[in-house]
C-alpha cells in the first residue's frame, strides 16, 4: 500500500498493514474521521524516503506492542503532523499497560480503560498537550 486516506467515518484495521517504502507514501486521517488500529499495526515497510502521516481526525490505539515502545503508535519512520483538532486515544483494555509516545505534539490526548497507567505520561507530553482526557 502506498497511501491510506480516511475521509469520513471509522476505519478499523483487521490485520497489520505495511505502507510501502516509497517516497511520497502517505497516511491521512481527515477531520471528523477515525482510524482505529485496534491491536494491529500500521508501519512503514522500510526507513528510506519521505513519507507523511497526517492526523486531523482521531487515531485509536489498543496495543502495547508493534509500534513505538509500549504501544502500537506507528513507528517513527514517518514524518508526523497532528492538526489542531486531532485526537489520539490510547484505549487498551484494563490489563494492558500502554506507553504514550512522546515524539509528537498532541492537540488532544485521551487515555481510556487504564492505558498509560504503568509508565505514566512522559513530562514532554504533558507540556505539549492542549487537552488531556483520562477516562
Amino acid at each position: 500500500m502506498h497511501a491510506l486516506v480516511v475521509s469520513s467515518g471509522t476505519l478499523t484495521l483487521q490485520r497489520n498493514v505495511a505502507i510501502q517504502n516509497v517516497t511520497g507514501a502517505t497516511v491521512t486521517i481527515n477531520n471528523g474521521a477515525t482510524l482505529n488500529l485496534s491491536t494491529f499495526t500500521l508501519n512503514r515497510a522500510g526507513a528510506t524516503g519521505t513519507n507523511n502521516f497526517t492526523i486531523n481526525g482521531k487515531l485509536q490505539l489498543a496495543s502495547n506492542t508493534g509500534g513505538q515502545t509500549g504501544s502500537n503508535f506507528p513507528t517513527s519512520n514517518f514524518t508526523f503532523a497532528l492538526g489542531a483538532n486531532s485526537e489520539v486515544e490510547y484505549n487498551a483494555g484494563n490489563t494492558v499497560v500502554q506507553t504514550v509516545f512522546a515524539g509528537v505534539t498532541y492537540a488532544n490526548l485521551t487515555l481510556t480503560n487504564g492505558s498509560g497507567v504503568g509508565t505514566g505520561i512522559p513530562p514532554s507530553v504533558k507540556r505539549a498537550t492542549a487537552n488531556l482526557t483520562i477516562n
